[in-house]
C-alpha cells in the first residue's frame, strides 16, 4: 500500500465525487451516534442519507475499548488527517475484527448493497502489520492492508479487484495479530454498479436426440455462461412460466413428469441434459429456460417448447421365464407386458436340452423337436402391437441351409452353416426397413430344418396395428362418350 499525505488526496476525492457519484464520509460533517461507546457506531450523511454502521464482537473488558469520533487534539496525536476521524481502540489484540454495513435508502435497516471505493487508515496502537479486508467476509476475496506502526503514517486502501468490493452487503476488517485498534477516515462509497440485466438467449435452440422408450438427451447452448432448466409434461398441458420451469414441480394445468437442470460448459456455453423417467410411445412437451450466472440471475422471460414422442418398448425374448406351451406347437413368452407367440407348422417346440443340448444364451433355448420330424416354418407374432425386428440367434443343427425371414411380403435371407450360432442382426442390415412396424414375421428354409433359436430382440414395440405396405390396385374406369 502507498503511504500518502492526507491533504493532497482530499482535493482529488472531491473531484471524483463530482464526476462519479461517489460519497466520502469524513467523520466531521455527518450525524454520528454511538461515539464513545462499546456499541455500534453509526455515521449518516444528512444530504444523501447514506449511513455506515461499524460493529465488533471483539470488545475487551478495557473501559477504553470504544468507537470514537475524535481529532488529533482529542487524542494527542499529530497526524495528517483533517478534522475528525473514527478511532477504534483497545480491542482484543489477537486479530480482532470490525464489520461495516450500509443503509443506502434511509430505512434504518443496515445490510444494503454498496460499493467500497477507498478509505484512509493507520494504526493508533503503534504495532501496525497486515490487516485483512474481506468483502462480505469472504476470505477468498480478501485484500491485505499493511499499516505502519506509527499512526501518523497513513495508508490508502483501494481495491485491486474492484468487482470484489462492488455490490457487497458487508465489509470485514481483521486486525493484524498485534494491533488493537485502527483509525479510519474518508471512507468513499457508492451505490453498487448496475450489472448485467439482460437474460441469455439460446444460440442453439433446444432439441432432443437419442430418444428411447424412457429416456432422451436434451441439447442446447446459451450466448453466455449460465444454467439451463427443463420440465417435461404431457402433450397439450398448459405451458409453464419460467419460474415454474425452474421450480420443477406440478403447477396448475401441468403435471411434471421429469425435470432437471445443468450448468453450461465450454467456450460455446453448451448444455447437454439427460431426461429419464418417461413412458414408451408417449408424446411430451418439454419446456426449457436459461438463466445467466449473475449474482441475481437474469432468467428468460418465457420457456421454449420442444415436442417429442418417445419410442416404443424394447424387449428381448430369452425364454428363461414367463413361458407357456413348451412341448406344443405354440409357445409364448411375456416380457414387459408384451407377449410373443411362436407357432410351428409340423412339430412341437421344446427345450433344447431334450434335443441338441445347445444353450445359446442363458439356461434355456427353444428348439424344434427334430427327434420326431423336421420343421418347415415358424411363425412369430405379437398381438396388439407393432414392432421392429432387431435380431435373433439361430443354431442350425443339420446341414447348412439358407433361411428366409418374411414380413408383409418382403424377405431377407441368410446362409447358416450347420453347427454355428450366428446372430442375425436385422436392424443393422440393408433389410432393416422391411422389418419395421410389423406385427409378425415368418422363418422358413430351403429344406425342412432342425434348429434351436434364442434371444429374439424387438424394438419400438408400440400398441396398434401394423403398417399396411400392400400397394393399392389401380382400376380403370371406362368413360361414356
Amino acid at each position: 500500500m502507498e503511504k500518502v499525505n492526507i491533504l493532497k488526496p482530499i482535493s482529488i476525492i472531491a473531484s471524483l465525487l463530482l464526476n462519479t457519484h461517489l460519497f466520502s464520509f469524513d467523520f466531521s460533517t455527518e450525524t454520528i451516534t454511538g461515539s464513545g461507546t462499546k456499541d455500534s457506531f453509526i455515521i449518516r450523511d444528512p444530504a444523501t442519507n447514506y449511513a455506515l454502521k461499524f460493529v465488533t464482537t471483539d470488545m475487551s473488558s478495557d473501559p477504553y475499548a470504544v468507537f470514537q469520533s475524535l481529532n488529533d487534539v482529542d487524542v494527542g496525536l499529530t497526524t495528517p488527517y483533517s478534522g475528525n476521524y473514527l478511532l477504534i481502540s483497545n480491542l482484543v489484540a489477537t486479530g480482532a475484527t470490525i464489520t461495516v454495513t450500509a443503509d443506502m435508502n434511509n430505512d434504518g435497516i443496515f445490510g444494503d448493497a454498496f460499493k467500497i471505493d477507498s478509505f484512509i487508515s493507520s494504526d493508533p496502537s503503534y504495532y501496525g502489520g497486515n490487516y485483512q479486508v474481506k468483502p462480505n467476509g469472504v476470505v477468498a476475496n480478501q485484500q491485505t492492508l499493511t499499516l505502519d506502526s506509527l499512526p501518523e503514517n497513513t495508508t490508502t486502501f483501494t481495491p485491486t479487484a474492484p468487482s470484489n468490493f462492488d455490490g457487497i452487503t458487508s465489509l470485514e476488517i481483521q486486525f493484524s495479530s498485534s494491533a488493537s485498534g485502527i483509525i479510519i477516515d474518508n471512507v468513499v462509497i457508492a451505490l453498487p454498479t448496475a450489472g448485467d440485466t439482460t437474460p441469455p438467449t439460446f444460440d442453439t435452440a433446444p432439441a432432443t436426440s437419442s430418444v428411447t422408450s424412457t429416456t432422451l438427451n436434451l441439447n442446447s447452448s446459451l450466448d453466455e455462461n449460465g444454467t439451463v432448466y427443463y420440465v417435461a409434461v404431457a402433450n397439450g398441458d398448459t405451458a409453464p412460466t419460467s419460474a415454474q420451469v425452474k421450480a420443477g414441480v406440478n403447477y396448475t394445468g401441468g403435471t411434471v413428469v421429469a425435470h432437471g437442470s445443468g450448468m453450461t460448459t465450454g467456450a460455446g456455453f453448451d448444455s447437454h441434459l439427460s431426461v429419464s423417467g418417461l413412458t414408451a410411445n408417449t408424446a411430451y412437451d418439454i419446456y426449457v429456460v436459461g438463466q445467466d450466472d449473475e449474482g441475481t440471475p437474469n432468467v428468460m422471460a418465457t420457456a421454449t417448447k420442444v415436442d417429442v414422442t418417445t419410442t416404443g418398448l424394447s424387449a428381448t425374448f430369452d425364454f428363461e421365464s414367463n413361458m407357456t406351451g413348451v412341448g406344443t406347437k405354440t409357445v409364448t413368452q411375456t416380457v414387459s407386458g408384451v407377449t410373443l407367440s411362436i407357432t410351428s407348422t409340423t412339430i412341437s417346440i421344446v427345450d433344447s436340452s431334450t434335443t441338441s443340448g445347445q444353450d445359446i444364451q442363458g439356461t434355456t433355448t427353444l428348439s424344434t423337436d427334430y427327434g420326431t420330424a423336421l420343421e418347415t416354418q415358424l411363425d412369430f407374432s405379437v398381438t396388439g402391437y407393432t414392432f421392429n425386428l432387431d435380431s435373433l440367434i439361430i443354431f442350425n443343427v443339420n446341414t447348412s441351409d439358407t433361411f428366409t425371414l418374411t414380413a408383409n411380403g418382403q424377405t431377407a435371407s441368410l446362409l447358416i452353416t450347420a453347427g454355428t450360432t450366428p446372430t442375425w442382426n436385422i436392424s443393422s442390415s440393408a433389410d432393416a426397413s422391411k422389418f419395421q412396424n410389423i406385427s409378425s414375421f415368418t422363418l422358413t428354409a430351403t429344406d425342412p430344418f432342425a434348429i434351436d433359436f434364442d434371444s429374439i430382440s424387438l424394438t419400438n414395440i408400440t400398441s396398434g396395428s401394423a403398417l399396411d405396405t400392400t400397394p393399392p390396385n389401380i382400376r380403370h374406369r371406362s368413360s361414356n362418350k
